[in-house]
């Protein structure tokens, strides 16, 4: 499969296997945090729905009502926007990184400034967004040279 960007050829056989694999564990990953976001509008919505579940039960009574619905909005917008960047960087893009990276940093940004948590609650919960965001971007911007 060929695709013309900026009069160069890209052959789609030639992506690095790291690419590719980081792209398909960003997919999970921009998956999860897409869901993530969906549940927080449910939250945001109608804080009372999951009182039966209580894996969900816990996260809705340690926001208690402090998830707005703009969070909730914004927490569903980025990561559909990391989603577009991951599939140019699939292609070899250099704006996919940046599709990537921007919408990632800033998630994590309005969720340390937007939910009215305790700082080290926040940290707690957020520690495997902040792992996998961080161990991502770092492996797209070894590959961002060879991107076109």
């Amino acid at each position: 499969m060929y695709q013309i960007v900026n009069q160069k050829t890209v052959d789609q056989n030639k992506t690095p296997a790291i690419l590719k694999v980081s792209c398909f564990v960003g997919y999970i990953f921009v998956g999860i945090t897409i869901l993530m976001g969906l549940l927080f509008i449910v939250i945001a919505e109608s804080p009372n729905t999951f009182r039966l579940f209580p894996e969900i039960n816990f996260y809705v009574s340690l926001a208690n009502g402090k998830i707005s619905m703009n969070f909730a909005l914004i927490s569903l917008f980025l990561p559909v926007i990391a989603f577009f960047g991951l599939i140019q960087i699939w292609y070899q893009l250099k704006i996919g990184f940046w599709l990537f990276t921007v919408p990632k940093i800033l998630l994590i940004a309005l969720i340390f400034f937007l939910i009215d948590l305790p700082l080290i609650d926040i940290w707690y919960f957020t520690q495997p967004l902040l792992i996998i965001a961080f161990i991502l971007i770092m492996l797209f911007g070894l590959n961002y040279r060879k991107m076109y």
